[in-house]
C-alpha cells in the first residue's frame, strides 16, 4: 500500500511530537514545606483542616495522577494525641495491611530533610487497576506536625518507576507550612444593653422568637438571644416584679432552674450525667449568682453557664450554651460573664475569687484535674490534663492520671498507651490498667 506524502509527512511530524520529552518543572506545594519536580502539576485538593475534626489545626493536600503513578503529599497539624512519623506509619502500615494484603510491608528510621523521619514501603495488588503496585511513603516533622508523601506506580512499569523515583527524589525545602486555622465562627463583639444589664456578645444576630410562649397567667420573661456560630447560645431573660418583694433572690432562681431541669431529666428517655459548680460572682453591687453545668450524653457534652441576678424588683438570667471542645467557646462564656454590669455603672462585674481564676501552668492544671479525679469528676480532670500536655509535652505524671481515667471509662487500649507514653517519660505507674487487681485507685 502506497502511502501518500502529505500523509507520510503528517504521521512523521506526529512520530516527533511524541518523541518530544516531557517538560518538568519545579511546584511549590504550599502549606506543606516542601517543593517537587513533576511532569504535571499537582492539585491542591484541601487547604484548610476538617470542621468536625476538633482538634486538627491545619491541613492541606496536594494529589498527582500521572500515567499510572499516584501521589499526595499532606501536611498536618493537631492539638491532641500528636504522633511522631514514626508512629504514623506503624499506623498506616497495619491500616493498609488490612486493606491490600501487601506482600512487602515495611517501616525503618531515616533521616529526610534534616530532620528525624519514617519511611513505609510496600507492595500490594489494587483491584481497581488490577495491577501490583509499589508504594514509598515518607513522613518527617516534629510530632503532631507532620508532613507526609505518599507515592506509588505500578510494578511492571520502568517507565512510571523512573517517573516516581524522579518526582520523589527531587523533592526540597520550599517556604513554610500552613498556619493553623481558627475554627471559631467569625465574631463581630459588641456592648449591648438590655433592660438595664450591659454585656457583650461576640455575635448581634438576635434570635427573634425567644417568646413564643404568651401568657396572661404565666409571668413569661422577656429574653433576648443569640447564636453565635452552631452551638453557641446566649439568652437574657428580664423580669419586672411588683410587688418588688416578690422578685425571687439568685438563690430562688437557682432552685426553681434545678427544679425544672430535673424535671425534665425525669421524663427524657435520653440518659444524662451532670455536674455542677457554683461560683461566687458580684455585678455592680447587685446580687448575683454563678452555676456552670457540664451534662453529658454519650460522647456529646456541653456546658450550660448560668448567672442569676437581682437588683430591687427586677431579675435576670444570663444563660450561655456552649460546647465542651471549642476552647474559643469557654474563652467567649468568661468574657461575656466578665462584661456584666447595668447601664449606669458600666464596670465590669467583680472577678471571682482567686481560688476559681483558671490555672495558667501545666503545674497548676495538673493539680486542679487531680482534684477533680479524686472527685470522681473525670470529665473536668481530663479536660485539664489535655491542656497540660499541650503546654508540657513531658509531663509523665500527666499521663498516669489520664491513664486511670481511661481505664475507669473502660477505654484499655487507650488507657494502656498513656501508661506507655509516662514510662518512656521516666514516670511511675502505680496502677496498670487490666494487669493490676482491684479498682483503679483514686
Amino acid at each position: 500500500m502506497k502511502i501518500s506524502a502529505p500523509i507520510l509527512l503528517l504521521l512523521l511530524a506526529a512520530f516527533c511530537l511524541s518523541a518530544q520529552p516531557v517538560a518538568w518543572s519545579r511546584i511549590d506545594l504550599k502549606g506543606t514545606g516542601i517543593s517537587a519536580e513533576s511532569p504535571k502539576a499537582f492539585d491542591l485538593v484541601q487547604d484548610k483542616p476538617d470542621p468536625f475534626l476538633e482538634h486538627q489545626a491545619a491541613f492541606i493536600l496536594w494529589r498527582l495522577s500521572y500515567n499510572g503513578i499516584f501521589a499526595t503529599v499532606i501536611y498536618e497539624k493537631v492539638k491532641r494525641d500528636a504522633k511522631t512519623p514514626r508512629q504514623k506509619l506503624d499506623d498506616t502500615a497495619k491500616l493498609f495491611a488490612g486493606m491490600n494484603k501487601p506482600t512487602l510491608s515495611k517501616v525503618s528510621d531515616i533521616t529526610f530533610q534534616g530532620q528525624p523521619a519514617a519511611l513505609f514501603e510496600e507492595e500490594f495488588f489494587e483491584p481497581y487497576a488490577k495491577k501490583n503496585m509499589r508504594r514509598k511513603m515518607v513522613a518527617f516533622g516534629p510530632a503532631g506536625e507532620v508532613t507526609e508523601i505518599n507515592i506509588s506506580w505500578p510494578v511492571d512499569d520502568p517507565a512510571a518507576k523512573t517517573t516516581a523515583e524522579r518526582i520523589f527524589n527531587s523533592i526540597q525545602k520550599a517556604g513554610a507550612v500552613a498556619a493553623e486555622t481558627s475554627k471559631a465562627p467569625p465574631s463581630d463583639w459588641k456592648r449591648v444593653t438590655y433592660n438595664g444589664l450591659g454585656y457583650e456578645t461576640p455575635s448581634l444576630t438576635s434570635t427573634p422568637d425567644c417568646n413564643r410562649i404568651k401568657s396572661t397567667i404565666l409571668r413569661i420573661p422577656e429574653s433576648k438571644c443569640y447564636l453565635w456560630g452552631t452551638d453557641f447560645y446566649l439568652t437574657v431573660r428580664y423580669l419586672k416584679y411588683d410587688p418588688p418583694a416578690a422578685a425571687p433572690s439568685p438563690a430562688d432562681m437557682l432552685r426553681r432552674n434545678q427544679e425544672a431541669s430535673a424535671e425534665l431529666d425525669r421524663t427524657s428517655i435520653l440518659k444524662t450525667s451532670k455536674e455542677t459548680i457554683s461560683i461566687p460572682i458580684t455585678i455592680s453591687g447587685a446580687e448575683a449568682l454563678r452555676i456552670r453545668t457540664f451534662t453529658g450524653f454519650g460522647t456529646v457534652a456541653s456546658v450550660q453557664e448560668h448567672v442569676f441576678i437581682r437588683k430591687g424588683r427586677e431579675t435576670w438570667q444570663v444563660e450561655i450554651i456552649r460546647a465542651v471542645r471549642w476552647d474559643f467557646a469557654e474563652e467567649a462564656a468568661k468574657r461575656i460573664i466578665g462584661s456584666l454590669s447595668f447601664a449606669q455603672d458600666q464596670t465590669a462585674s467583680t472577678p471571682a475569687p482567686q481560688s476559681f481564676q483558671p490555672p495558667k501552668t501545666a503545674a497548676e492544671l495538673y493539680a486542679r484535674a487531680l482534684a477533680s479525679f479524686k472527685a470522681n469528676r473525670d470529665n473536668f480532670a481530663e479536660t485539664d490534663l489535655n491542656e497540660a500536655i499541650r503546654l508540657d509535652p513531658k509531663m509523665a505524671d500527666a499521663y498516669v492520671l489520664r491513664a486511670k481515667i481511661y481505664c475507669s471509662q473502660k477505654l484499655i487500649i487507650s488507657a494502656i498507651r498513656e501508661e506507655d507514653k509516662a514510662i518512656a517519660l521516666g514516670g511511675k505507674v502505680d496502677y496498670r490498667c487490666g494487669r493490676t487487681p482491684g479498682p483503679v485507685p483514686r
